[in-house]
């Protein structure tokens, strides 16, 4: 069996190889496999190799590029009779692995459920985000919330089930970034779980190319980090003949390199996770657009009055709603003509499958003002005269752009 674990909460990028195993791999987030663990009669077998090309290859198409969510475990058991719980967290990708088997690739197994979090209390309000301390997502707790008590998850839905469960006050999640557009699967979530939009922050991104102290630029030959910062910085990884691996957060990628010690091997991470996991770095700046950025959301339970208080609160106030309508000819015409009749301004209108229907979609609206302005209310209430749905996700107060 060949395992290859890249970018887990608490697991190093080191591929161990157990050629006859036939017990499980069911083992607990942030826990690595040692070869005390396991009875051999040459313990040569298992010294320890860096991980390379088991993991997922990232050659993406440009509509590839917009995926939110991608994964870096590739799991490859020939002959395994066990089971094969993924560490929490992680998210599949649909698309092949490359592995050392022959054959068709065997399929990725979705996680079955949110990492466990320490209980909260009103007395200590924790902002759960996605990834490694030093990822973009904190820098967005910071940027929103200040210097509060965070605790790092290893996928988007982890953070809104620590939410939802009242095991974090707040969450922080990615939206919309100005190079590759809307992140879909935290709209998806949105919908899905029921929980409010408090306010939004948008954060510089900023990426360099780090590795281990020592490493020189032209000895590199793979490089890991989340899908979209891959191609955020695309220009830059494409001249040179490297092997891109993708991994399910930016500064993940880093803290991989910096346990496992793999040499040879660069991270796409802000500076400021490069530093934290004591990298160097290589190259800085190598960003497609310089002025990258990234809007985030701050998520809480409705009603909830824990909430840390925002940093920096705008004077303007959005909406964000939420409305299916029939498959009928003009039923989103009817949605707009309200809004326009009441003089609102509509800053963004996008689609989604309802995932209830094979291609029916739910639309999603963001508009300027308050859901208590009245010409807001007023519409609002016309509006879900004429559609299926209608959710209000919330007001809040706009961030500076």
């Amino acid at each position: 069996m060949t395992r290859t674990e890249l970018g887990s909460a608490g697991a190093s990028a080191v591929a161990w190889n157990f050629p006859k195993f036939r017990g499980t791999a069911d083992r607990p987030l942030g826990q690595r496999s040692s070869p005390a663990m396991f009875q051999a009669s040459d313990p040569a077998r298992w010294a320890p190799r860096p991980a390379r090309a088991t993991a997922r290859a990232w050659n993406p198409t440009c509509s590839e590029l917009g995926s939110a969510e991608a994964s870096a475990v590739a799991w490859n058991f020939p002959k395994f009779r066990g089971t094969a719980d993924q560490p929490l967290g992680q998210r599949s990708s649909p698309g092949d692995v490359p592995s050392e088997r022959s054959g068709p690739p065997l399929p990725l197994i979705d996680p079955p459920g949110a990492a466990t979090l320490p209980p909260v209390t009103p007395s200590t309000p924790t902002v759960a985000y996605a990834g490694e301390p030093g990822a973009f997502a904190e820098d967005a707790v910071l940027e929103a919330f200040g210097d509060v008590a965070r605790t790092p998850i290893g996928s988007f839905r982890a953070v809104f089930d620590a939410v939802t469960a009242g095991k974090a006050t707040a969450g922080i999640v990615p939206i919309e970034n100005v190079i590759h557009g809307t992140v879909r699967e935290n709209y998806d979530l949105l919908l899905e779980y029921r929980l409010e939009i408090r306010g939004e922050v948008v954060v510089p991104v900023r990426l360099c190319l780090a590795a281990l102290p020592g490493q020189r630029l032209e000895a590199i030959e793979r490089v890991y980090s989340h899908i979209q910062a891959l191609g955020q910085a695309e220009a830059f990884l494409r001249a040179r003949p490297w092997q891109l691996l993708s991994t399910y957060n930016t500064a993940g990628a880093g803290k991989a390199i910096a346990d496992a010690r793999e040499e040879r091997a660069a991270a796409v991470l802000s500076p400021r996770a490069a530093a934290l996991f004591g990298l160097e770095i290589l190259a800085d700046g190598i960003g497609d657009l310089p002025d990258n950025r990234t809007r985030f959301l701050a998520l809480a339970s409705p009603g909830s009055t824990t909430l840390p208080p925002l940093v920096a609160r705008g004077t303007h106030r959005r909406t964000t709603i939420v409305v299916a309508v029939r498959n009928e000819p003009g039923t989103l015409l009817a949605v707009l003509r309200v809004l326009a009749e009441h003089g609102l301004n509509m800053r963004k209108l996008e689609s989604r499958p309802s995932r209830e229907r094979a291609w029916e979609y739910v639309f999603w609206i963001d508009l300027d003002g308050d859901a208590t302005d009245p010409p807001l209310a007023a519409a609002l209430a016309e509006v879900r005269g004429v559609t299926t749905m209608t959710r209000v996700l919330g007001s809040y107060p706009v961030a500076e752009a």
